[in-house]
């Protein structure tokens, strides 16, 4: 992986951390009154497309992060979806996205300003309290003041409050990163169809993008399914309520002595089943820069939380080191000749970390409780290759019992698909789709799965401490079915937002790996310990031009 070399002159701008508030009218008389409303602005396309094309994505991926990320004017990423001659869906779709250009995004911002009569308007950009996304904000709000007449306020807040803040339409501009949860292009684009997480953030709605996207799931082509996605990302695009900047890389320093960390290209990226570290104690130190927000499968909203989930619970199968599925609470399954009938035989041996047994009652419930519309799972399209799961999760169907999910009996799952997915049992390996025990879940109400006492687990490891803001533990689970298997006894995680203290905790042995800041890089990228992943992520700034409440 190429690292590019930061430049001193853009990368001042950060350092200094300036605020922009531009005061000067569109007929260049200063200290007009005419201000606009930052929804009234935000809901217009021309506005949206200044903003868009007026970020630098290159500079950024340069200068602040040169980490191994690349610019990106595409919102799926490359290395994700391929087809059976692995020919990557990237590949034979061209960039989309607008693309940088100043003077173009100064046109479209006169436009927004002709359009809605207004010489300035205030809008506010929340991110999470990390030192990177200090530096973004600095950088976003340095590359829109060539617009005039625009300020831009940063707020920085803990991330379970930026999730909120998303959810109740409380932003102008965010910045957020989808990991993907199977590998095909929908796990990306239907997070912006209607009901889901992105539309309800930003309030996009497009008939012609939730056409396509119909149409392109419901086809049996690859090459005619992938036809239809590129039209569906164009035309997200365009529209530019989310504006692409960067696929992830990622730089860190491991220590020699840790091995065979499972890393997956979608879902959860981290699993520790088969982890080890040459260590006495078996313990595995790592860091985060947020908290759990919850432990709920149906209700989380982030990568950390699902990241914790995937090592905490186990589904129907899983993704071992090599990125090959293996048995989970299932031991064997087969699908029918049509391929739209799945068939899960469960172990005996599967049990809960209080002793009971885990059923295929436990998955019936779990599934049929996330497409419940009350639950209000914002990732709930992730079921829709399931028979009914649409309908009764959009509210079109009250039978819960029109979901194709069925246990046969204790040990025997049966899971009906409205087409052939290919992918289906790479998807299981996801732990939204982990069991929940009915009766636990029920007498917790609102508080299942928002502390350690709240959550009953199934993995191979368990929550052991957690302490808000601060630290998370898990401990190797004695009563899971493979706990042989499981070489650590402790993965602890330090909450650490300051990226300075990283680096000594790592070189005085206090934790085990440390991902790399753009100013570390150059110093240790000869070192043994240093490594690139790429990641299947795709970062973007989300423009709420519809959900202003």
């Amino acid at each position: 992986m190429h690292l590019k070399k930061k430049v001193s002159t853009l990368a001042s701008i950060f350092i200094v951390g300036l605020a922009f508030n531009v005061g000067c009218s569109s007929n260049g008389k200063s200290g007009s009154n005419v201000e606009a409303s930052s929804d009234e602005v935000m809901g217009n396309l021309n506005a949206r497309k200044a903003i868009a094309m007026a970020v630098d994505k290159d500079n950024f991926v340069d200068v602040i992060l040169n980490n191994g990320s690349i610019s990106a004017n595409y919102f799926i990423p490359k290395n994700l979806a391929l087809d059976e001659n692995q020919k990557d869906f990237r590949d034979t779709v061209k960039d989309v996205g607008y693309t940088h250009d100043d003077e173009k995004a100064k046109e479209e911002w006169e436009k927004a300003k002709k359009e809605i009569g207004f010489d300035k308007v205030t809008l506010e950009m929340v991110l999470s309290d990390t030192e990177m996304n200090r530096k973004l904000g600095e950088y976003v709000q340095s590359e829109l003041s060539i617009l005039e007449g625009l300020n831009l306020e940063i707020k920085q807040m803990p991330y379970k409050q930026v999730t909120q803040a998303h959810s109740k339409g409380d932003f102008d501009i965010s910045f957020n990163g989808w990991g993907p949860d199977y590998p095909d292009p929908l796990t990306y684009l239907g997070t912006l169809s209607k009901g889901q997480i992105y539309s309800v953030a930003t309030g996009y709605e497009n008939k012609e993008y939730n056409d396509l996207l119909a149409k392109a799931k419901n086809s049996t082509d690859i090459k005619k399914a992938w036809e239809l996605f590129a039209k569906a990302e164009k035309v997200l695009l365009d529209d530019a309520y989310i504006s692409p900047m960067y696929q992830r890389g990622v730089s860190y320093l491991q220590k020699d002595y840790v091995k065979d960390i499972a890393v997956a290209t979608f879902g959860p990226k981290y699993s520790y089943k088969w982890a080890d570290v040459d260590k006495k104690d078996k313990t595995l130190n790592i860091t985060n820069s947020a908290d759990i927000t919850s432990l709920d499968a149906a209700k989380i909203r982030d990568s950390l939380s699902r990241e914790v989930t995937l090592n905490v619970m186990e589904g129907l199968v899983r993704m071992d080191k090599d990125l090959n599925v293996v048995p989970g609470v299932a031991k064997e399954w087969k699908m029918s000749e049509d391929k739209k009938t799945w068939t899960f035989e469960l172990r005996e041996d599967a049990y809960w970390n209080n002793g009971e047994p885990v059923t295929a009652k436990d998955f019936e419930y779990s599934f049929k409780r996330t497409l419940t519309p009350s639950t209000a799972c914002e990732n709930s399209s992730v079921f829709y290759d399931i028979v009914g799961a649409e309908d009764y999760n959009m509210g079109k169907n009250k039978d819960i019992n029109s979901v194709g999910v069925r246990a046969l009996d204790n040990n025997t799952l049966e899971i009906k698909l409205v087409r052939p997915v290919n992918y289906f049992d790479k998807l299981m390996c996801h732990p939204i789709f982990s069991p929940q025990n009915q009766k636990f879940v029920e007498e917790k109400g609102d508080t299942f799965g928002t502390s350690i006492e709240n959550t009953l687990f199934n993995g191979p490891f368990i929550l052991s401490s957690w302490k808000l803001e601060d630290q998370y533990s898990m401990e190797k689970n004695s009563n899971y079915w493979d706990k042989d298997a499981v070489k650590l006894n402790k993965v602890h995680t330090k909450i650490i937002k300051d990226n300075n203290s990283l680096l000594n905790l790592y070189e005085t042995g206090n934790i085990d790996r440390v991902t790399l800041t753009s100013e570390n890089v150059d110093k240790y990228k000869d070192s043994s310990e240093f490594g690139v992943e790429m990641d299947c992520i795709t970062y973007f700034l989300m423009l709420n031009g519809g959900n202003h409440k």
